[in-house]
């Protein structure tokens, strides 16, 4: 339970500095990713692990959600980080 405050908290503080300017840029940044890469998409090395995938999407997905962005684009940038997210779980679960 603590841990789950703590993160909590970590997240708060980490959406309070985060611009509409960065914001913005993440949103550009996904939309010139390679459909394919889910990798690229979540900026992510290729050897990261599960956890590291379900963190970052976290993320990156509620800075870019539609509903947080107010760039114009954020709901294509969300629906693509989803696919990606999408797409490295099932290629995960194809190799276990």
């Amino acid at each position: 339970m603590k841990i789950k405050i703590e993160d909590d908290l970590l997240l708060k503080t980490f959406f309070a500095e985060v611009s509409e300017v960065e914001r913005d840029n993440e949103v550009l940044r996904i939309l010139s990713c390679f459909k394919l890469n889910p990798f690229e998409h979540l900026n992510l090395s290729f050897d990261s692990s599960i956890d590291e995938v379900k963190k970052q999407y976290r993320k990156i997905s509620l800075m870019v959600h539609p509903d947080k962005c107010k760039h114009p684009q954020a709901k294509e940038a969300f629906g693509a980080l989803a696919k990606a997210q999408q797409l490295f779980t099932l290629k995960c679960s194809t190799f276990m």
